[in-house]
């Protein structure tokens, strides 16, 4: 590649440089050193360490240091900047200080990134006259360190002493001995002022100029046997050693990787356009909101175009959610009541365990407290009066049907089903027969399919046998529905789960309207916004898993199902005002990824690491001071959606009837996150973008509802931010937050002819249901 040295005597100092790292550089500087990282990997050894230098990080060199750059299993395109001492004004502020070898993406400025493209763009230019004065403000806002080393400072004589090596060290390989005689000093003290200056042993530094030796021989014809004695290794097994450390492959492989480079060599005004200007600072500058989402999820992200013509695909979980009793407050009998109005088909999940003997009292799990039967009456018959169904869950407490099933005790077993039998039947007696075969009767054996034993795992399908037997026997009909818990598990284990079900499928069998489920158990690193960009990648995998893993024919033959996904997420910070919006966001996000799959009891749980804190979001409905959540308001939208979806992608959710088209539009939630910790949450408002959507065949007119849910409207912690006790509120205040957590409303009116055209300016952590209802004539 082209070296570019400025043409105007005083600008001799600076050298740039636009290339593709492809071999092994090994090197002690003599001036400056910078190489920003554009596109690819480099690994980068120096001060006895090795670092990943990815797409936006810098390595950095001051004089009199060595090091070593490795590319990846690609070339790495870079811009490199070497300055001279000499052409630095102020060349003493920075002698006796060193910068750290690598520069990390999140810790560059956009300043540090426009000064650098400047001096680049500028040293291809006829006139130079303002480099000198970009440098000297580029060196300014570096992160220099005092230079200090194990011995003392290091004096000029050292460096002079170091650098005059380095002069011989480029054009010939000579031995320490060989090396001291030429500066005519002794070789133990060469040694160690070596160290101290350079930050590398003699030897170790020999063995990389070797390396890096052997990488230019590698495509000529010759040997790796040759290689090695040539460069002054005792045979080829030392070489590959030290391939092994540094490059982590054989010689023989890094050759192939040589020889197939050397065929796409790749021309100049290829690199050029890939690093101009314009390229630059849309892909390494700092971003807008709107073009993060553009380059993380495609130019398509904020646009979608449907026809209410086209075939719709019936979802029926779109208007029905369950819940359990700790979505709810203290006074939750009042509160179970909302669930008729936030979903006409809504579900209340009661999850129980009774006592080994019969005294009447329940422990409430949900709760985490012991109530009588006459608690559990009074819940279900509310849920009798507003006629929405049960799902039961009952176990007997301190008893494990997996320790039963594990240790083969079939008689235990037995007596466990006898106890929960008994228990059964008061609730029939209580709530009849026909209410009661409304019901959903699930058992949470979470754990069972961790045996090692097979034998275990068909004991626990005989209990599956035996317990829907028993409620046939009791209801008097095998038209209901029993659901099975089998517990959490990794990916990998779920297709080993499922490929030993499928093959022994003749030995397990699941009654007719009964079957099992599982949740899929995931954990995400977010500590900061470029791990959590590569999360989403991640993220995207698991959800491809459970979407391929729900249309398995091997799941549908054992009637084995994804129950959801629970997810562990480590992140650094969420601002309290935006804390559950997050989360009920990320709730929704994954819920229109799955396509609806938790059709009985959601289970998306998010147990998360905070810098300030731990803590366990659970997609609650009220919290516990009775005000609604913003997944309350999320989880009435999705209620309210017409089962006919006739647009279904990430973002954004259309389904209509007859009359009415409804929209679900939100932002994604983990850019949102990513954009929030790098810009500042309390900077968050001051950012917007645009999503376009239009829908085809429609002609009438129609009155347009929209309803936005954000930190402001729909979260009551922007209500209570003022209020530092919210438990000694009283009646009126809370009633005037609660009042006021609601999501904005907003109403209009439009005519359409052939196309409904919407333009929609989303905020960060924001999400928009509108309903466009057909009506006559308004005039």
């Amino acid at each position: 590649m082209k070296e570019t040295r400025l043409s105007n005597e005083p600008q001799k100092f600076i050298n740039t440089k636009l290339d593709e790292l492809r071999q092994i550089y090994v090197n002690i500087t003599t001036s400056y050193e910078f190489f920003y990282v554009i596109e690819g990997t480099i690994y980068a050894n120096c001060y006895e360490e090795t670092h990943r230098l990815e797409s936006g990080d810098m390595f950095m060199a001051t004089p009199g240091q060595a090091f070593m750059l490795i590319p990846d299993s690609e070339p790495a395109l870079y811009i490199s900047m070497s300055i001279h001492p000499l052409g630095v004004k102020k060349q003493e502020l920075y002698h006796q200080k060193i910068l750290p070898c690598v520069f990390k993406k999140d810790q560059i400025r956009q300043a540090h990134l426009n000064l650098l493209y400047s001096i680049y763009q500028e040293s291809f230019q006829a006139e130079h006259s303002q480099v000198q004065e970009l440098i000297e403000v580029f060196l300014q806002k570096l992160p220099w360190k005092e230079r200090q080393t194990g011995l003392e400072t290091q004096s000029d004589k050292k460096m002079e002493l170091i650098l005059k090596a380095s002069q011989i060290l480029a054009d010939v390989d000579p031995g320490l001995e060989e090396l001291a005689l030429k500066l005519n000093i002794s070789p133990s003290y060469l040694s160690r002022v070596f160290k101290e200056v350079t930050g590398m042993r003699f030897s170790d530094f020999s063995q990389r100029k070797k390396l890096q030796k052997s990488s230019q021989l590698l495509l000529s014809g010759m040997s790796i046997e040759d290689i090695a004695l040539t460069i002054g290794f005792t045979s080829s097994k030392s070489l590959n050693r030290i391939y092994r450390q540094f490059v982590k492959t054989t010689p023989s492989s890094y050759r192939k990787y040589l020889l197939e480079l050397a065929n796409n060599q790749k021309k100049e005004e290829d690199l050029r356009y890939k690093a101009s200007f314009q390229k630059f600072v849309e892909h390494y500058a700092e971003p807008s909101y709107t073009n993060t989402m553009k380059e993380y999820l495609g130019e398509k992200y904020n646009y979608h175009h449907v026809s209410t013509s086209a075939p719709s695909i019936q979802d029926p979980t779109l208007g029905q959610r369950a819940v359990s009793l700790d979505n709810f407050g203290e006074d939750y009998l009042k509160e179970i009541q909302s669930l008729n109005s936030i979903n006409s088909n809504g579900q209340l999940a009661l999850n129980l365990d009774i006592p080994s003997e019969d005294n009447g009292a329940i422990f409430f799990k949900d709760l985490n407290k012991w109530g009588d039967e006459e608690d559990l009456f009074k819940i279900l018959a509310k849920i009798n009066e507003i006629n929405i169904p049960a799902i039961l869950s009952v176990g007997v407490k301190d008893q494990s049907i997996k320790e039963f099933c594990k240790n083969h005790k079939r008689e235990e077993i037995g007596d466990y089903l006898k106890l929960v039998e008994n228990f059964y039947k008061k609730i029939i007696k209580n709530v009849t027969r026909p209410i009661a075969e409304t019901y959903y009767y699930v058992f949470d054996t979470s754990g069972v399919l961790e045996f090692e034993s097979p034998k275990s795992i068909m004991y626990f399908f005989e209990f599956v046998e035996k317990h829907h037997l028993m409620l046939e026997q009791l209801l008097y009909t095998s038209n209901f529905n029993s659901v099975y818990h089998l517990g959490k598990q990794s990916s990998a284990e779920l297709e080993d789960i499922v490929d030993f079900i499928s093959k022994n499928r003749h030995r397990v069998r699941l009654p007719k309207y009964s079957y099992a489920q599982i949740t899929l158990a995931q954990k995400l690193k977010l500590s900061n916004p470029h791990q959590l960009l590569s999360a989403i990648e991640q993220s995207k995998k698991v959800i491809k898993q459970l979407n391929a893993f729900e249309e398995d024919d091997r799941l549908k033959r054992t009637k084995i199902k994804l129950q959801g996904i629970d997810m562990d997420l480590v992140i650094d910070y969420v601002d309290p005002l935006y804390h559950d919006l997050f989360f009920a966001i990320l709730t929704l996000d994954l819920w229109m990824k799955l396509k609806g799959k938790s059709r009985i009891i959601p289970n998306y749980n998010f147990s998360f690491a905070c810098r300030t804190k731990e803590s366990l979001f659970t997609s609650k409905l009220i919290d516990k001071s009775g005000f609604p959540t913003p997944f309350y308001h999320i989880n009435l939208f999705v209620s309210q959606m017409p089962e006919n979806v006739i647009y279904h992608k990430e973002g954004c959710l259309i389904s209509k009837n007859e009359d009415e088209i409804h929209l679900l539009v939100y932002t994604n939630p983990l850019l949102d996150y990513s954009f929030a910790i790098e810009k500042g949450f309390e900077y968050l408002s001051d950012y917007k973008r645009e999503v376009f959507i239009d829908i085809s065949d429609l002609k009438g007119y129609y009155k347009e509802t929209t309803q936005i849910l954000n930190y402001e409207n729909g979260s009551p912690y922007f209500q209570l931010r003022n209020f530092k006790q919210p438990e000694l509120m009283s009646a009126y205040e809370k009633e005037y937050v609660r009042s006021h957590s609601t999501p904005l409303l907003m109403s209009d009116y439009k005519e359409v002819s052939g196309k409904l055209e919407l333009t929609l300016t989303l905020k960060p952590f924001e999400v928009v249901y509108k309903v466009f209802t057909k009506i006559k004539d308004p005039r």
